[in-house]
Formats: structure tokens, sequence, C-alpha cells
């Protein structure tokens, strides 16, 4: 019954709504803003229901190894999650739903053609890594600045990097799982420089996040400590990276990174 309750939440992008939300959290205590609980449902929300149309709107459900009554009850929670976001969408500005449209759409010409002799984004040579990366940046990040109606500032600018280079460099895990049914022709950062390639960038990328924190946060000592040991568990997650992954490797624990991170940020402020 618990195995059948961790599938269930694993296969429902349960938990990546749970990642991405992760970091949404994240950048309200950098900024120190108040929770907008509007904006969190729609986020949650959004995600499962764009991630589940992602992964059984084609032929993906067969490659998930998801039929019969879990595929109907998946559908089920994708259908309310959207009925949610819809809701959520009456207490949030006009402006964060043009945002939220245009993300959405690049999220959906993701795998959707724009037209019949076209191809989904993820289709396009060397493209599928920054779509994902600057979607999920641009919903932890810009989505709240519009929210909440503050100015774009240079340091908001800095931390969109950050997650920018935190979501590219936590994606490798799932480029090289897939290595082995990715269309060549999709030119994934494992396809063009190999395994260790793509690894070789993942962890310039860390480094990115881990040198971009300090230097907004002053050099601080706590801060180093902080992101130092998120970094490390990235890092050590990524050496042991793998075509060949046991079932949970990627969908559970490289999701679970952005959670972690969460948790380190809270016990920061407590």
């Amino acid at each position: 019954m618990l195995q059948k309750a961790f599938s269930f939440y694993i296969q429902s992008s349960l938990h990546v709504a749970f990642s991405v939300i992760s970091l949404l959290a994240i950048t309200f205590f950098e900024f120190g803003w108040p929770v907008n609980d509007p904006l969190f449902v729609f986020v949650f929300c959004s995600t499962l229901l764009t991630y589940n149309f992602i992964k059984y709107a084609t032929t993906a459900s067969s490659y998930y190894h998801v039929q019969g009554k879990r595929l109907k009850s998946i559908r089920a929670l994708s259908f309310f999650s959207g009925f949610m976001s819809v809701c959520s969408c009456a207490f949030l500005p006009l402006s964060t739903l043009w945002l939220a449209l245009f993300l959405g759409l690049l999220s959906f010409f993701y795998v959707i053609p724009v037209t019949s002799k076209s191809q989904g984004f993820r289709n396009i040579k060397y493209v599928k890594s920054i779509i994902v990366a600057v979607v999920w940046a641009s919903v932890v990040v810009v989505l709240p600045v519009s929210v909440l109606d503050v100015e774009f500032s240079f340091d908001h600018f800095i931390f969109w990097g950050v997650m920018y280079c935190w979501v590219l460099a936590t994606l490798i895990p799932f480029e090289i799982r897939d290595l082995p049914w990715d269309d060549p022709s999709i030119r994934t950062l494992p396809q063009i420089l190999g395994v260790k390639g793509a690894k070789g960038v993942a962890y310039v990328a860390i480094g990115c996040v881990f040198v971009l924190e300090l230097w907004r946060h002053g050099w601080r000592w706590s801060a180093m400590t902080d992101t130092g040991l998120i970094c490390v568990v990235v890092l050590s997650t990524l050496w042991y990276t793998k075509p060949v992954q046991s079932k949970y490797f990627a969908s559970f624990w490289v999701e679970s990174l952005a959670i972690l991170w969460f948790f380190i940020k809270l016990l920061e402020t407590v």
C-alpha cells in the first residue's frame, strides 16, 4: 500500500510540484517578502498540470508505465489541479497572468508542434535544457516580482541567474537517464558532450550558484556554509549520476534537492 502511494506521488508529478514551490519559497526567504498564498497555489497546481500534460498527453504514458486506474487517477488529479489553478487566477494581478500565460505557452509548445510540419521545442537542437531552465527560473523569481508589484532590480536578475544555473545543473541527471531513449536529433547536453562533458557543465553551473549567492550576501561565513552545504550535496549527486540509474534516483532523489535547499534556508531563518 505504501509503495503504491509513493509510486502515485512520483508518477502524478506531486514531487515535482513540491520541488518548484520549494524554490519559490526560497525566493520569498531571500527577499523577505510576505507569503502570497494564491501564487503558491497557482504555481503548485500549474506545475502539476503542466508536467502531467507533458508526461501523459502523448506517448509518454507508455514510457512511464502508467495505465488503467492509475492513469485515470492522475488525470483526475490533473483536472482538479487545473480547476484550482484557474480559481487562484482571480486573486492574481493581470500582469502576472499574462506572464504566466507566456511561460505556459513555452511549456505547451515544449512538446506540442507549433505547426503540423514543425516539432515541439524539446525536439529543436540545443533548446531543451534552455527552455526548462528559463521557465523554472522565471516562475520562481519573475512571477513573485510581478505579483508583489516590486521593481525588478539587478539583485533580482542575479538571483534569477542563480535559479537558472540550479535548474540547469539538476536537469543533467534526467538527461543522462534519458540518453538511451532521447531522439538523437534533440541534441541534449549528454548527446553533444557525452556524460562526462554534461556533468562538467553541471559542475560549472553549481559553481556559479555558489559564487553568485556568496556575492549577493557579501561573502558572509553563514552564507558560505549554507550555500556550500547544498552545493556539495548537488555535486555529490551529479558525481554518482550514471545512464543506468535506480528507479527513483532522478525522479525522487534529484528532485528532492530543491526541497532540501528549502529546509536549509528555513533553518537559517529560525
